[in-house]
């Protein structure tokens, strides 16, 4: 459905003269392709959802007034803490073709005063996502204990862990290394 929207899109701007020369079956490919695709259609210049509200009839509503429950919250940042991770280990990966010692580099960023900062955009994403495997593994390994009761709280209780944890780390100071003087 999700290619189907966006072919509805990007049609409009395809140039036309590319399907005045189709047979037959491309034209019946393509009516059977778009066919299912919901349109917005207007009488009378009105949109349908104007219309519907004229009427008195509810529409559906946006995901934006809608209420995620936690558990959605708590899926949704797992993925989205996946995604973090992997763009920052490319990143310092990346960065490391550029400069040469890239583990100094981030010590002096972790000893900075954006330090704790730093830190725990590094910890949260790390030990939220690690969290989320492990809590995943145990359903996998009993799926006798999955319920929504039991969900929701994990879902809190890996919040709280996560961030409680990703506090900690960020506050938590390395001590430059101490040269010794020769005597």
């Amino acid at each position: 459905m999700f290619l189907r929207t966006v072919a509805v899109r990007v049609a409009p701007m395809a140039p036309l003269r590319v399907l005045e020369h189709t047979t037959s079956w491309t034209a019946l490919c393509r009516r059977a392709f778009f066919s299912t695709i919901p349109q917005q259609t207007q009488q009378n210049g009105v949109k349908y959802s104007e219309q519907q509200l004229a009427k008195g009839r509810p529409v559906s509503p946006h995901v934006t007034i809608y209420a995620f429950p936690i558990v959605a919250i708590s899926s949704i940042t797992v993925r989205i803490t996946g995604v973090v991770l992997t763009v920052g280990a490319s990143g310092v990966g990346l960065l490391s073709f550029v400069h040469p010692d890239v583990s100094g580099l981030l010590c002096e960023l972790g000893n900075s005063p954006v330090g704790p900062l730093a830190k725990f955009c590094v910890a949260f994403p790390l030990l939220y996502h690690w969290l989320g495997g492990v809590r995943h593994t145990m359903w996998d390994k009993m799926p006798e204990t999955v319920n929504n009761k039991a969900v929701e709280q994990s879902s809190y209780a890996i919040f709280a862990a996560g961030l409680t944890g990703a506090l900690g780390a960020s506050l938590i100071s390395g001590t430059p290394a101490v040269e010794k003087k020769p005597e």
